[in-house]
C-alpha cells in the first residue's frame, strides 16, 4: 500500500510503499528518547521540502536520522549498518493504523 505523510508543519511531505506488518520500536539511545514507531521500507520519496530536512548522526556517524528543521519532527532514518534500507516514522503517515499490530522491539543499542 502507498502511504503519504508529512511533518507537523507540513513543509516536508513524503510517500512510501510497504505492507504494514510489524511496527518497530528501536532501543538505541536516540530512538528511545524520541519514542518513534518505525517500519522498514525499501524507499522513501520526499515529494516536497527536501531542503527542509536536516540530518542527525551520532556514535559511529554512519546512521542518518532525518527530521524537519522547522518543527523538529522525525521523518525517516537509514541504519548505521546495512540491516535495512530505510525506516519510516509511522506516526507521520496518514491512514496508517499501526496500532492494530503487535510491536517488534529492535535491539539498536548493539549497532
Amino acid at each position: 500500500m502507498e502511504y503519504h505523510g508529512s511533518c507537523h508543519c507540513g513543509k516536508v511531505k513524503v510517500t512510501c510503499e510497504f505492507e504494514l506488518k510489524q511496527p518497530t520500536m528501536c532501543n538505541c539511545s536516540y530512538c528511545a528518547k524520541r519514542n518513534a514507531m518505525l517500519h522498514i521500507v525499501d524507499k522513501v520519496t520526499v515529494k516536497e521540502g527536501q531542503d527542509n530536512l536536516t540530518c542527525y548522526r551520532f556514535n559511529t556517524m554512519r546512521g542518518a536520522h532525518y527530521f524537519c528543521k522547522h518543527c523538529g519532527i522525525f521523518v525517516y532514518s537509514t541504519p548505521p549498518v546495512p540491516v535495512y534500507p530505510f525506516a519510516i516514522n509511522l506516526c507521520i503517515l496518514e491512514k496508517c493504523n499501526w496500532q492494530k499490530f503487535p510491536i517488534r522491539y529492535f535491539e539498536g543499542k548493539s549497532l
